[in-house]
């Protein structure tokens, strides 16, 4: 178990919006919390919707993404098994 969890992304900027699609971006955390990221997750709730669901698990050198649909959505950084993640908050509620 790490003893520090890592901090949430750094720099989340959005980017290249439509009406259903935006573009995500960020930069590595500050706070590792001891060991190197594994991943980050993407999660989104449709405006429609009180459910999360996930959206992709990207590799730790992925550092943007494009979001589909007309939602709010979150990122997540994490360690092995994400257990538990750290989340940063996107548009809207968490």
């Amino acid at each position: 178990m790490f003893s520090v969890p890592p901090s949430a992304p750094r720099g989340m900027t959005v980017t290249e919006v439509t009406r259903n699609s935006a573009t995500i971006s960020w930069l590595p955390p500050d706070v590792d919390g001891g060991a190197a990221i594994s991943a980050y997750i993407i999660e989104k709730r449709e405006l429609s919707s009180d459910t999360w669901s996930r959206v992709t698990r990207l590799k730790p050198f992925s550092l943007s993404y494009t979001v589909t649909g007309e939602c709010f959505w979150s990122l997540f950084v994490c360690h092995h098994d994400c257990n538990p993640p750290t989340r940063s908050k996107g548009p809207g509620p968490p």
